[in-house]
């Protein structure tokens, strides 16, 4: 039977999405997270159904993934290195290559040939997503890595009859800060569950459909970007750049600008555009702060004779051009900005010394990126890394 041109086009799709080529997604909003393959630092549990339905299609899916695998350095130590390990199911799932099975694309083929073989007896026609995604997020706990883990689903059919509930077990595994991404493929009798791209995190669903993978490609290809626990990544959905290198943190404690330390690499969030300005005010403060009618921002200006420049986490000059415009002239003495609520949702840029009044803040620094591989706590990996 010849590969499906559904299933053909989501691994062609798959490809551009595990090859990862870094794209200059930059542009006015910020900086691009950085997305190269082969320096990934990740766990990554492949899910791929085995049942009547997809029995097939096995040996292409498997050719092409591997194929895709090729573009990562596959190795089970070192920085900018992935693991891979495998889960195959139908009623019940295995874990037919592990993280610590030895690590290159021969032993995870033999691993899932292993699988295919096991699988033969099985007649049903029903597979359980929610076994498979337990085993995967069990592998991932129990492996007690700090490598960024992502799971990545191949199915073609859909059940949530009985005790076993996908959404549930897809819910576990993202509400944990795992992403999950999920490819649909049709199955042998041509139908396509709508279903299994609901268990996707944001982003993450390929329609199998569609030549044309846009943002889940970028999602995937960016597991490596990731922000601190507790901070918050700039999404922009105008933008057909969705993973900046940008993450933010909102303080509601009261201090004066010229004391605020946000650590090292960071600095008072950049708001130099509208959309930007609308992503911390609509998701970031309400997050970490009390309908505060004032922040510090990072925009600063060493005397009245100097031009006003935003903050950058790679210290490029970014000057102050015509947004926000400021409410009224700056005085003489003002160095530092700040946003005023004065009505409603409308925010207006100030100015005045940074020694005057106090006001809560909100932190920028750059995200964890292939360039600057981070564990699951947000850490650089200055060291060399736990497996």
């Amino acid at each position: 039977m010849m590969l499906s041109k559904k299933l053909l086009a989501s691994l062609c799709a798959l490809l551009i999405v595990l090859v990862a080529v870094q794209v200059n997604g930059d542009d006015r909003h910020g900086k691009s997270c950085a997305r190269k393959a082969k320096s990934a630092w990740l766990d990554l549990v492949i899910v791929i159904e085995l049942t009547p339905a997809t029995l097939e299609q096995h040996s292409a899916l498997m050719g092409n993934l591997l194929s895709d695998l090729s573009q990562f350095n596959i190795a089970a130590n070192g920085d900018h290195t992935t693991r891979v390990a495998l889960v195959t199911y139908n009623t019940t799932a295995t874990v037919a290559h592990a993280f610590t099975d030895t690590q290159n694309l021969a032993a995870i083929k033999s691993s899932f040939d292993a699988a295919v073989a096991a699988s033969k007896g099985y007649t049903g026609q029903t597979a359980s997503i929610a076994a498979g995604l337990k085993k995967a997020y069990d592998v991932i706990t129990q492996s007690g890595s700090n490598r960024i883990p992502g799971v990545v689903l191949f199915a073609a059919t859909y059940d949530n009859k009985g005790t076993d509930n996908p959404i549930e077990a897809a819910l576990t595994i993202k509400g944990d800060m795992i992403n999950l991404a999920t490819v649909t493929f049709e199955a042998a009798n041509g139908v396509v569950s709508p279903d299994i791209a609901k268990l996707a995190s944001d982003g993450l669903a390929l329609d199998s459909a569609k030549q044309n993978p846009g943002d889940f490609a970028y999602a995937v290809a960016t597991l490596n970007c990731v922000c601190s626990p507790g901070w918050t990544r700039l999404i922009i959905n105008s933008s057909s750049e969705r993973f900046y290198s940008d993450c933010f943190f909102a303080q509601d404690t009261q201090v004066l600008p010229a004391f605020i330390n946000c650590g090292t690499g960071a600095g008072l969030v950049t708001v130099n555009t509208p959309e930007r300005l609308e992503f911390i005010t609509d998701t970031v403060i309400p997050d970490g702060m009390q309908n505060p009618k004032f922040f510090s921002i990072g925009l600063t200006r060493t005397d009245a004779s100097a031009s006003w420049q935003w903050f950058t986490t790679d210290n490029t000059n970014l000057q102050w051009t015509t947004f926000p415009l400021f409410s009224s002239s700056p005085l003489p003495t003002d160095v530092v900005g700040y946003m005023h609520n004065d009505y409603g949702f409308h925010w207006e840029l100030k100015s005045d010394d940074s020694y005057t009044n106090s006001r809560p803040y909100i932190c920028q620094k750059a995200a964890c990126d292939t360039n600057n591989i981070c564990d699951r706590q947000g850490n650089f990996r200055a060291a060399k890394p736990k497996l």
